[in-house]
């Protein structure tokens, strides 16, 4: 195996780093807005993306840019690219969409709910007509008179998840306690992954890492890639990941070369939002657990909390 050493962590480390959160394109409300008469419905949607970010950096939109957005929104029937163009006249404040909002409001459905009620009441904000630094209750608007019942939420299957798929980036760090040759091995896991929402479930690969020691004086580290599969579950959502493992093992006082040991792995475990922004961007806490190892060479089960973020 190769040696552990503080290097080769941060190196590592900013590796991982880069992928999770590599530069994004970006363009202009006015260059965006002309691809939302575009015929590929992905197309539309990234353009309407492009526009919602620009509405957020400036806090304004060119008028005209604001007025195609008026006349793209009663033409529009992709619901996500029409959730966007909402969102991007919702960050300007532009009151002219009052009527459209709320009847984009009357829905019983969770997920739906969930996803637009955040929409309503940023609109309130900027038109002026709630303070900035006020509280919203539970579940509002819906119930309360004009609006649904908020529905309930149970266990809920995504209905409106992005086809085609969405991108989605996510990032990890955590504690982890494993056992390997019958000791405990206790040390810190960092984890990425990249894949896409579907409507059967978030799909892609994870790559990652733990080190840690054992008290005997060993020093492990393992590195992993694989992929993995999330349930489209509101808040608290089953995860399996398969993956290839790479071992490795060194002793404190042992000037030799280490132990290297290739393997395979599968894991399992919950995910748990804590907070939630259009179905897509959230900070979550996981808890997994599962094995890795190689035929008569290591066995090492055990467990990882971790806190995240995904984009």
């Amino acid at each position: 195996m190769f040696g552990v050493t503080l290097r080769r962590a941060e190196v590592a480390l900013f590796l991982e780093l880069a992928i999770a959160y590599g530069c994004r394109p970006s363009r202009t409300a006015p260059d965006a807005v002309r691809e939302l008469s575009h015929s590929d419905g992905h197309e539309r949607r990234k353009a309407a993306g492009d526009i919602v970010d620009a509405a957020r950096d400036d806090g304004s939109l060119p008028p005209q840019v604001a007025d195609e957005l008026l006349e793209r929104l009663s033409l529009e029937t992709d619901p996500v690219t029409r959730h966007k163009i909402m969102m991007a006249l919702v960050e300007i404040g532009d009151s002219r969409i009052h009527q459209a909002l709320y009847e984009y409001m009357q829905t019983t459905n969770y997920a739906e709910q969930h996803a637009r009620a955040p929409l309503y009441r940023t609109y309130l904000v900027k038109t002026g007509r709630h303070p900035a630094d006020g509280c919203f209750p539970r579940d509002w608007p819906y119930g309360t008179p004009g609006f649904p019942a908020p529905a309930n939420a149970g266990v809920v299957w995504i209905e409106d998840a992005p086809a085609p798929p969405k991108f989605m980036l996510k990032a990890e760090i955590g504690a982890t306690a494993r056992f390997l040759f019958g000791s405990p091995v206790l040390g810190f896991d960092i984890d990425n992954a990249f894949g896409a929402r579907t409507k059967s479930g978030i799909w892609g690969a994870r790559i990652g890492m733990f080190h840690g020691e054992t008290a005997e004086g060993l020093y492990v580290a393992q590195y992993r890639i694989g992929p993995f599969w999330e349930a489209p579950t509101e808040f608290v959502r089953p995860i399996v990941m398969p993956r290839l493992t790479l071992l490795d093992i060194a002793r404190h006082t042992h000037s030799g070369p280490p132990m290297i040991s290739l393997g395979l792995g599968l894991h399992a475990g919950l995910a748990f939002d804590l907070w939630r922004h259009e179905l897509d961007h959230g900070v979550f806490v996981s808890v997994t657990g599962g094995f890795d190892g190689a035929p008569e060479d290591y066995f090492l089960p055990g467990a990882t909390i971790a806190f995240g973020g995904r984009y």
